[in-house]
């Protein structure tokens, strides 16, 4: 399992190297050079291919429980997260290049400094400004104040992280948690 955070470097052709203890748990829990695939919005999601769709329909399940099925910006997002899907490809150098469509996701800051979260069976790639921003966005809040959709924190490890208060996500802090936005 991932628990880490990591500053990584965009390169200018889209390459990003993992730092040596990803690598180490990434080949622990994977295997060596494993396939990756990177889909998101706001941030990317990177895991292995193979438990790409298992993530994707984590994402889609918490989403909808705590907003509905057919609320048009859930819909909105998760389409939006489905046509970002792309593997990312390994380089003979060991770094990994992300494909064009999801390198313009990131909104990558000029100077190529990105934050790798190691966040159970997954990583989650941010720009370093926009993770600040969620962050104090979490702080800011209390856990007695509704959340509007467009600044809800989602949690993907625990049940118990997010409940329903009369139609409204009434997000607990686990420690995990980071809000997504919906664009």
């Amino acid at each position: 399992m991932f628990k880490s955070n990591h500053s990584v470097a965009l390169g200018p052709n889209g390459e990003i190297t993992f730092p040596t203890s990803a690598r180490r748990d990434m080949q622990r829990q994977w295997g060596g050079n494993p396939p990756l695939m990177a889909f998101g919005v706001q941030f990317l999601y990177i895991c292995h291919v193979d438990a790409a769709e298992e993530l994707f329909l984590r994402i889609h399940d918490r989403l909808c429980a705590a907003f509905g099925a057919h609320d048009p910006q859930v819909v909105d997002y998760l389409h939006a997260v489905e046509r970002s899907m792309a593997k990312l490809e390994l380089l003979p150098n060991g770094r990994y290049a992300l494909p064009p469509q999801t390198r313009t996701l990131l909104n990558s800051p000029k100077d190529g400094l990105l934050t790798l979260l190691g966040i159970d069976d997954h990583f989650e790639l941010w720009n370093r400004t926009e993770l600040e921003t969620q962050v104090r966005l979490l702080q800011r809040k209390s856990d007695d104040e509704p959340r509007a959709l467009l600044e809800t924190n989602i949690c993907l490890h625990s049940e118990q992280c997010s409940l329903m208060k009369d139609g409204m996500a009434i997000p607990k802090r686990c420690g995990q948690c980071l809000y997504l936005r919906l664009p």
